[in-house]
């Protein structure tokens, strides 16, 4: 069990370290791997970014969809998030402000993270949105026991930190060493503005398209299986590390596999070797993959990576090796590899853009710290609340109401139901009266049911619309807020199910109600109010 551990943490790190795009060998005397090498030990600074992503559609195929979905869409087709101003402390506290902008909205925000909280205040929301981030918060919302008499030092979470630091800088070193360098890499001295104030940097370009990506992949896989000594000194240096610092495993709450004498148990060596077989055995399995897909199935690697397919790149390294400036552009036109005979795709292509700089590196850095004020709002809560109560937190007024109101929908409530569910169906009685089961109806619109077994009594009661049902198993007649009413069946049970007339509690809640042909014979019944 705990050889598993340990493999599936040096395969889960290399899968992290793959994903980093750009060159590794030296240029114009850079050292990309120093460059790269720093770019994952910073814990400190202050930055300012945006991440933008903008959807090409096709309007004759968004035109077969309803409305709503049409209109979500369009509202999805320009997303960005803009940081104006971020400060990161440390590990556990950091603090950001900035806007989402979804279209032609706009919604400004402010984050703040410690140890034990995270605040998030929206402009338009009337009180601060708190999540409860302390050990005993974390362990009920995930069933965890914690006991906080047993937990480990402060001396112990630092040797974590750096233990997962030093972890790091192994396997980096193993999956940065052998990247290889866009062809198109170059690089020029340059003067930027950074944090307000001008830097001398150098500034690396290059862009790729979807073949030389293609191809940039597969010299990146090989390189990687062939440098089976980098990954063994990786692997052997995290053993090492692991076998040196007990409070690992004491953290973890796992006993400590180098500790103890057991009958059999495999040597450090025994365990990397065994690691290092593994990722090699992945790798190769994905160059495999990539081989057949390049025999087997080159038509529709050709369509999806494509030459319209392109990302280009602009990063700025000052004279400590330290990214400050990046700017990416990633193109894309999905062309017909979406696309069959029955399917036509709503996004034709897409646009990601992001940018970013950043000051202060590995500097004193102090962060916003995260209030928490008697009227705060846990997210827990928010999580149990209907969409109507939610939006009784938000300024009519706002962005943010137009989103959560009218393009959203968060207050629609909706009943559906199939003719031939298995669980509680609606079913249809002599006389085309629909009937349908009462609490599932009235749970899915937020409201409470109730029952007395002495009276056979049943009582709904709607917040929404302050409205309160009386009816009686047997009877047809009801109270509806005190008015009575005589309803076309009685409400009766049905495999201990009770149910009522659906359009009589439809009117009554105060929504709509329709069948739908779904395919042929297939009909869906819907009750729904916004």
């Amino acid at each position: 069990m705990k050889n598993k551990l340990l493999k599936r943490a040096a395969v889960a790190a290399l899968a992290l370290a793959v994903m980093i795009v750009t060159g590794c060998q030296a240029i114009a005397g850079l050292d990309l791997n120093a460059v790269l090498k720093n770019a994952v030990k910073v814990t400190s600074g202050e930055s300012k970014s945006s991440l933008e992503l903008q959807l090409r559609l096709n309007e004759e195929a968004l035109a077969e969809y309803d409305e709503d979905e049409a209109d979500l869409y369009r509202l999805l087709s320009h997303v960005k998030l803009t940081i104006d101003h971020a400060a990161v402390e440390d590990e556990s506290n950091m603090s950001v402000e900035g806007k989402v902008t979804l279209s032609d909205l706009n919604i400004p925000f402010k984050l703040r993270l410690s140890e034990t909280a995270m605040v998030l205040e929206l402009e338009g929301v009337t009180t601060p949105i708190v999540f409860d981030l302390s050990d005993e918060a974390i362990g009920s919302m995930f069933d965890i026991e914690t006991d906080s008499g047993n937990g480990i030092s402060a001396e112990q979470e630092r040797t974590l930190t750096e233990v997962g630091r030093q972890i790091m800088d192994f396997v980096s070193g193993y999956a940065i060493d052998n990247l290889p360098n866009p062809s198109n890499l170059t690089a020029a001295p340059v003067v930027e503005t950074v944090g307000g104030s001008p830097v001398s940097m150098m500034k690396l370009q290059f862009t790729m398209d979807g073949p030389s990506i293609w191809e940039w992949a597969k010299t990146y896989v090989n390189a990687l299986i062939d440098d089976r000594e980098g990954l063994t000194n990786a692997v052997g240096s995290i053993l090492k590390l692991l076998e040196e610092n007990p409070v690992f495993w004491e953290a973890l709450g796992e006993i400590n596999p180098f500790e103890g004498d057991v009958l059999d148990a495999p040597t450090s060596d025994e365990m990397a070797e065994e690691a290092v077989e593994e990722i090699i055995t992945l790798l190769e399995s994905a160059r495999e993959e990539m081989e057949w897909t390049e025999s087997e199935d080159e038509e529709f690697l050709n369509e999806l990576l494509n030459e319209s397919l392109v990302l280009k790149a602009d990063v700025y390294v000052d004279a400590k090796l330290d990214i400050r400036k990046q700017a990416w552009e990633l193109n894309y036109e999905l062309g017909e590899a979406l696309n069959d005979e029955y399917y036509e795709s709503v996004v034709t292509g897409f646009t990601v853009k992001s940018s970013s700089e950043q000051w202060n590196v590995n500097g004193t850095v102090t962060a916003a710290d995260p209030v928490v004020t008697e009227d705060s709002l846990s997210i827990l809560d928010m999580e149990l609340m209907e969409g109507y109560e939610a939006l009784h937190y938000v300024d009519e007024d706002s962005d943010l109401y137009e989103l959560l109101k009218n393009r959203l929908h968060i207050t629609r409530q909706t009943y559906n139901a199939f003719a031939d569910d298995y669980y509680n169906p609606p079913i249809i009685m002599p006389g085309y009266v629909t009937v349908v089961a009462v609490r599932d109806v009235a749970e899915a619109f937020g409201a409470t049911v109730s029952y007395n077994s002495l009276t056979r009594q049943v009582s709904v009661y709607d917040e929404l619309t302050d409205t309160r049902i009386i009816m009686q198993i047997g009877s047809d007649k009801v109270k509806v807020n005190g008015v009575d009413e005589v309803w076309p069946y009685p409400v009766m049970t049905i495999d201990s199910v009770t149910y009522v007339p659906a359009r009589k509690l439809a009117e009554a809640l105060g929504a709509d109600i329709e069948w739908n042909t779904v395919y042929e014979d297939w009909k869906e019944l819907t009750i729904a109010r916004e």
